[in-house]
């Protein structure tokens, strides 16, 4: 009769089930992620990265050639995960500021939220000044921002939204709203300040729309009221 040492012996020597190389390039990146996002790139060793994704250095290097060409497919993976959804264009058709700022709010804590390891990974990255970094930049940061700056200078020119505000600066200043509440929550860990993201997203688009929007005539601010200027003096 088998005994238990028998057993675990006999259970060893079973050959494992081998996993499709896709599902096991796939499981291998979703492991050295965290590796990364914790440890930064140069201070995560190729046995670090092996031992975190279960396999040895000599898969490693088949799978991705370089420590380089792993993190080049991670954030290639990224890039691709992240999809078209942030990018609402038929909200910007119509003129739907809302929907359009609202869109790329939601998108953005959505995925800040699901996976906060590649946030810390993209700050590492910035710090480190790693080329890759640059590569994401330009792949999602960069056209997210052109995609709003180009929606603002449009809504200029219908004249919705006022004319002397630079739409580079207005689009990257929304985005850094958002990504700030994140860093805040995630990073920092101030549940204090966590909100549903719906909330968030709502806020920080009220703020923007009600600082762009063109006023109509004759609604003036209190510094541009007739007779402004003499009432603070009388203050003083």
């Amino acid at each position: 009769m088998p005994t238990a040492r028998t057993r675990r012996t006999a259970a060893r020597r079973r050959p494992r089930k081998r996993l499709p190389a896709a599902q096991r390039r796939a499981l291998t990146l979703e492991r050295v992620k965290e590796l990364f996002a914790r440890r930064g790139f140069a201070g995560s060793t190729s046995r670090q990265l092996a031992r975190a994704a279960g396999v040895n250095e000599a898969l490693l290097y088949r799978m991705f050639g370089t420590k380089q060409g792993l993190f080049a497919a991670l954030i290639e993976r990224e890039i691709a995960q992240a999809g078209e959804a942030i990018f609402e264009r038929e909200a910007a058709a119509r003129g739907d500021d809302e929907g359009v700022f609202g869109t790329v709010a939601r998108e953005l804590l959505k995925r800040l939220e699901a996976d906060p390891a590649f946030f810390r990974l993209m700050l590492y990255s910035g710090l480190e000044e790693h080329e890759l970094a640059e590569m994401f930049y330009q792949a999602r940061v960069k056209r997210l921002n052109g995609f709003l700056a180009d929606y603002v200078r449009r809504r200029q020119r219908e004249g919705a939204f006022r004319s002397e505000l630079d739409p580079e600066l207005l689009a990257l200043t929304f985005i850094g709203m958002v990504v700030h509440y994140a860093l805040a929550v995630q990073i920092f860990g101030r549940e204090e300040f966590r909100r549903p993201p719906e909330q968030v997203a709502r806020s920080c688009v009220g703020v923007l729309l009600e600082g762009v929007r063109s006023r109509p005539a004759g609604r003036l601010s209190a510094q541009q009221s007739p007779g402004a200027g003499a009432r603070l003096e009388d203050e003083r």
